[in-house]
């Protein structure tokens, strides 16, 4: 049986963030179909967890802002209100302060950090604005402000510190990056590196004091936080594809320069020495970047901290099938490495020596346990629900495969598992992934 395509997901759908998913194919799988020209409620049913007050107001705001983040999150009303509201538990604390000579009342740590977080989602809304106070720059600028206050108000606390490495990670490619082409400088742009060096300090500090605070530890267990890791893989995605997006613009003119001194992506000339995103492609090109490292690191500590038991709620199971996924597909575009290497030296040319063929069978044998441990986690993340995670399942069992001699039983076992996942897939979304399918089942059946 011959080698089966890969890359399914990518071919089909750009990969989205999990909420995305679950939410529209969520829709696809049982059928249902609901208009998005509806109108919008007047009135918002907000639902709070079965421990909170709800009498508290920060209980009320919390469950106000989980609102926001599972909904499409296209209402600049919804987000105003969520904003408004930390803006007056914030003054009514400052208010009881000063009216309390000699004591402190302050906002709970949790104020702070939607606070921040909410408006730099407000950002995304004006991205064109002009307007000074406006702009997307003023956004992130009030975001940040927020966050700061609340870490010096409440330095031992880890939550209000991831928030402000998720503002920062979002403000990057928002602020920075969109204004740029291939002829920015580094004197128009902040040192891109060092913004997204600090984002992940900070993240990294919070997770300290989470990890040091058992209460903190219960906060840990959000949605928001593992979105943190699907904002840096965006990030690092932007920045691979703004090389390859801007590559055909390059002209005879650019080449020299760019041989002085160049960054590539996937070996192809990318920008010049100067330019702004220079260092950081550098980086992401190697092999053990430390952008990599962190990412893998820290998710696999975010899994840890949300392996929900049985007894676990399901929004709990919902977040640990979430992370396990996003874990499942970094490991599965981690293999792409040592797959490439090995199907090279194995279908390439010719290569009888002994360093060679040493090579391919190094690549081989790591590229199976990447795999092999993809496919784990991909298992734990399938949801009756989502067609695509069986998707995902089906493209790390083919690529898999992919790495067994052809027609062996263990290739063979494998494509027929992946294609029993399509099919079950393409039923479930009215034929979407029936090209892929067809490539798979009439490959084995030439073979």
């Amino acid at each position: 049986m011959g080698k089966r395509q890969l890359g399914i997901g990518r071919n089909l759908r750009k990969r989205q963030k999990t909420e995305d998913a679950s939410s529209s194919e969520k829709k696809d799988a049982s059928g249902s179909k609901e208009s998005t020209d509806a109108a919008q409620e007047e009135y918002i049913t907000v639902p709070l967890e079965e421990e909170a007050d709800p009498e508290d107001p920060t209980s009320q705001l919390c469950a106000l802002w989980k609102t926001w983040l599972d909904s499409d999150r296209d209402s600049e009303l919804l987000l105003n209100g969520i904003i408004n509201e930390c803006d007056r538990l914030v003054r009514l604390a400052d208010k009881a302060s000063k009216a309390n000579k000699g004591s402190t009342v302050d906002s709970k740590p949790e104020v702070y950090a939607i606070f921040g977080m909410s408006l730099a989602e407000l950002a995304k809304f004006h991205t064109e604005d002009t307007t000074a106070g406006n702009t997307v720059k003023d956004y992130f600028d009030n975001a940040v402000e927020r966050i700061e206050l609340g870490e010096a108000r409440k330095p031992e606390n880890g939550i209000i510190r991831l928030a402000h490495a998720s503002v920062d990670l979002s403000r990057i490619p928002l602020e920075y990056i969109s204004k740029m082409d291939l002829n920015s400088t580094g004197k128009a742009f902040p040192d891109i590196e060092k913004l997204l060096d600090k984002a992940l300090e900070e993240y990294l500090s919070g997770y300290k004091l989470i990890k040091a605070d058992k209460e903190q530890g219960k906060a840990f267990k959000q949605r928001w936080i593992l979105e943190i890791f699907d904002t840096l893989d965006d990030l690092i995605d932007i920045v691979r594809s703004f090389g390859e997006d801007h590559n055909e613009q390059i002209d005879s003119d650019e080449e020299e320069e760019l041989e002085e001194g160049e960054a590539r992506i996937h070996g192809k000339k990318a920008v010049g020495k100067r330019h702004p995103l220079y260092k950081l492609i550098v980086e992401i090109e190697k092999d053990d970047n430390k952008y990599g490292a962190f990412f893998e690191e820290q998710l696999s500590n975010f899994l840890k901290a949300t392996s929900a038991s049985e007894k676990a709620s399901a929004a709990d199971k919902e977040l640990q099938q979430g992370a396990e996924s996003k874990f499942g597909l970094w490991l599965l575009a981690k293999a792409a490495r040592p797959t490439r290497i090995y199907s090279e030296l194995e279908f390439g040319e010719e290569k009888t020596d002994e360093k060679a063929k040493q090579e391919e069978k190094q690549a081989r044998s790591e590229g199976i346990k990447i795999l092999e441990e993809a496919i784990e986690h991909l298992k734990v993340a399938w949801n009756e629900e989502i067609p695509s995670t069986w998707v995902d399942l089906a493209e790390a069992k083919i690529s898999l495969g992919n790495m067994y001699e052809e027609s062996s039983k263990e290739q063979d076992k494998l494509y027929e598992e992946a294609a029993k996942y399509l099919r079950k897939a393409n039923n479930a979304t009215h034929g979407k992934y029936q090209e892929i399918l067809d490539s798979l089942v009439d490959g084995a059946e030439s073979d």
